[in-house]
């Protein structure tokens, strides 16, 4: 199956789940977790289910398109169910075979790694999921986000959609998959993947990322007074964009960078506040608070 098909697998797997089709976010990320419709539906207190293909960027993982699998510009197929089925972990591997993969012809290994996404303030238990000793997928039962305790079960997971065609296809690269019966991958993206990885390592200007980054900061905080929490979560997010960029230039001393990613995830914490309404509690990263409450007219409840 080439890219595109693959993609449409998922959707319509999913889709017969219970998940709403998921829009991409417009701006850059580094991970499905941080798109608005993640943050603020993992938060919504009652059920919610979402699945689509999310853009990310992820500077510090680009190898100038030289490394067969790793890349710093990628797709990611982002699904989000709260509360899930007690047999997640079948539902997800059964979502494997309407890609060609039979799962018992590769080597399927779970390897414990739990996500912990510090200036999101979101943590949870979870596996890197690896299929003949690639990484292919991430899956996580979140128990915070925005520094609460979440007050229902969530499950997330994020296929890397590039390595996934690899299998499906055979390749040894990503720069060979099959996008559709056109292009490869390499003709499509390979140059964008050198050149970012320039912009991440030598082109981008540090100075500039943290005046950007403290703009960020104040805008969301005078946009959170007024009330408008989706807006200031988009200036969140540019500002976790540019924390990244500044660890691919190795620009932020430990104790600078350590204070940098508490500012972030306080404005997050402070999002979800908004969003919630009274009742929500932000709390340190080593203490707890359920979450609980929201506004009667906040969007994005779930079905």
């Amino acid at each position: 199956m080439n890219l595109q098909e693959i993609i449409a697998a998922l959707d319509r797997y999913w889709s017969r789940r219970g998940c709403s089709p998921l829009r991409p976010c417009d701006l850059e990320k580094s991970s499905g977790a941080l798109s608005p419709s993640a943050f603020f539906g993992v938060l919504a207190p009652g059920p919610f289910s979402s699945a689509g293909v999310e853009p990310c960027r992820r500077p510090v993982d680009g190898r100038f398109g030289e490394n067969p699998d790793r890349l710093s510009s990628y797709f990611s197929y982002h699904v989000v169910i709260k509360p899930p089925p007690a047999d997640m972990q079948k539902v997800f591997l059964s979502s494997l075979a309407p890609l060609g993969i039979r799962t018992e012809e590769h080597d399927i290994r779970w390897i414990e790694s739990a996500l912990d996404l510090p200036a999101l303030g979101a943590s949870g238990p979870g596996w890197k999921i690896s299929m003949d000793g690639i990484e292919t997928a991430r899956f996580t039962y979140l128990r915070r986000m925005a520094s609460l305790e979440l007050g229902q079960a969530c499950a997330e997971i994020s296929y890397g959609l590039e390595r996934l065609a690899m299998i499906a296809q055979g390749k040894k690269r990503v720069l060979d998959v099959r996008l559709d019966e056109r292009r490869t991958y390499g003709e499509m993206y390979g140059e964008r993947e050198r050149q970012l990885s320039y912009y991440a390592f030598e082109g981008s200007d540090p100075s500039a990322l943290r005046r950007e980054m403290e703009d960020g900061l104040r805008g969301a905080s005078s946009l959170l007074d007024r009330g408008h929490y989706f807006p200031a979560y988009d200036l969140i997010m540019r500002c976790c964009r540019c924390l990244e960029l500044l660890d691919a230039r190795r620009a932020l001393p430990p104790a600078e960078r350590a204070s940098v990613i508490e500012k972030i995830s306080s404005a997050a914490g402070a999002c979800a506040a908004a969003y919630l309404g009274p009742g929500a509690v932000r709390t340190p990263r080593d203490g707890g608070k359920e979450l609980k409450g929201g506004s009667a007219d906040a969007p994005l409840r779930g079905r």
